[in-house]
C-alpha cells in the first residue's frame, strides 16, 4: 500500500447541516433561540448559545 497515494476527500455535507436534516427537532430548538437559521450555514452564530 502507498499512503501518499489516499487523498482525504469530503462530500461537502457540513455537521451543521447534517443536524439540521437528522435532528429536526434540535435544530428547531437551536433556530428558535438563535432567532434566526443563519447558524446553518455560519458556525460563529451557534457562539451566541453560549451567552
Amino acid at each position: 500500500m502507498w499512503p501518499e497515494k489516499f487523498q482525504n476527500k469530503t462530500n461537502g455535507v457540513t455537521p451543521r447541516r447534517w443536524m439540521r436534516f437528522c435532528n429536526p427537532g434540535l435544530s428547531g430548538i437551536i433556530t428558535k433561540w438563535l432567532g434566526t437559521e443563519d447558524w446553518i450555514l455560519n458556525t460563529e452564530k451557534l457562539a451566541e448559545l453560549r451567552q
